[in-house]
């Protein structure tokens, strides 16, 4: 699982699972960055992962700033624009369409966190496209718990 490193959202907890049954990466924003997609690759590849489960969710503080640095057309300081580029990217593509922004773009960042695993990682494509492995996207939404599917 691939999800955001926000306190208020714990795979654990969420997915009702004990200590041991998930295998996660945390990452601001839940991007898929060189050393947790090496992750991923490592649980696909030596625990026989059959799933990566890419988890957004609601009021995400990390999409938030990026929509904050894009409407004051502002720059991540340090070494945050390498983390915070998919993001961005996810609010440009959201800000014309309708609906709440922050939404849009949290589950815009789920897709585009899909597509560049597929892209980015040999191992991760090849067991997807045989079969072997599915990627699948999510919203957690925060005030009720539930999950909807990101397709």
């Amino acid at each position: 699982m691939l999800s955001c490193s926000d306190s208020r959202v714990v795979p654990q907890f969420v997915f009702d699972q004990d200590s041991g049954k998930l295998f996660v990466v945390r990452v601001a924003g839940n991007i898929a960055t060189a050393y947790g997609i090496a992750s991923l690759e490592y649980a696909v590849e030596y625990l026989s992962t059959p799933l990566i489960y890419v988890l957004g969710h609601t009021y995400c503080g990390a999409v938030d700033a990026a929509i904050k640095v894009v409407k004051n057309d502002a720059k991540f300081p340090g070494e945050l624009p390498g983390l915070f580029t998919p993001m961005v990217r996810a609010v440009h593509i959201t800000e014309s369409k309708t609906g709440n922004l922050l939404t849009n773009a949290v589950q815009e960042n789920v897709r585009l966190t899909i597509d560049h695993l597929m892209k980015s990682s040999e191992i991760i494509r090849t067991r997807a496209q045989s079969g072997k492995l599915q990627i699948v996207g999510g919203l957690y939404e925060l005030s009720s718990g539930k999950i909807s599917l990101v397709s």
